[in-house]
């Protein structure tokens, strides 16, 4: 039987055309300084799909028991 979830996390899109650096990448955009352009751009959409299947195979219900599982 398998088990189901999505996880859903939305966020502001910076973006500063001074710097040319998006609020995607590594940089810490708008920056923290207080003299940033960055604006807000849009949004960012982050979805995450987890399945889990519980399903055990031949192999795997042997580790279990080489192991003491």
């Amino acid at each position: 039987m398998a088990k189901e979830g999505t996880k859903i996390k939305t966020k502001d899109y910076y973006y500063c055309p001074r710097c040319e650096q998006d609020s995607l990448g590594d940089s810490m955009t708008p920056c923290p300084r207080g003299g940033c352009e960055a604006r807000i751009e849009g949004t960012v959409t982050i979805t995450k799909s987890i399945t889990i299947d519980r399903t055990i195979s031949p192999e795997q219900e042997q580790w279990n028991k080489e192991n003491y599982r």
